[in-house]
């Protein structure tokens, strides 16, 4: 017997895991790579033959597991250092004269 509370909670713990993976991807791109369905029915012990009865049998539907991805990636997104690439445009700092040849 599968205990529904806990099956649910390690549901939506693997899109939280999915979203730290894949911080800037979208839900469908990202549940791909990750296989999180074949995830939410290992977490299930395999009661129903598709992920979608899985989670509905632990009491989700997608819009559950699809916010807690995308929660998570903003919560990412706002303790997260930005990044930015190096500026290659930028002035330099060396003049033709200080090179010298020879």
């Amino acid at each position: 017997m599968i205990n529904r509370n806990l099956a649910r909670a390690q549901i939506l713990s693997a899109a939280r895991d999915m979203a730290r993976v894949f911080p800037t991807q979208s839900y469908s791109f990202a549940r791909e790579q990750f296989g999180l369905l074949g995830k939410i029915k290992q977490i299930t012990g395999n009661a129903m033959p598709t992920a979608k009865l899985c989670w509905e049998y632990v009491g989700l539907d997608r819009s559950a597991i699809v916010d807690e991805f995308e929660f998570t990636q903003d919560d990412h997104r706002q303790t997260s250092p930005p990044t930015t690439a190096p500026n290659f445009l930028a002035p330099s700092t060396a003049t033709t004269s200080s090179v010298q040849c020879g």
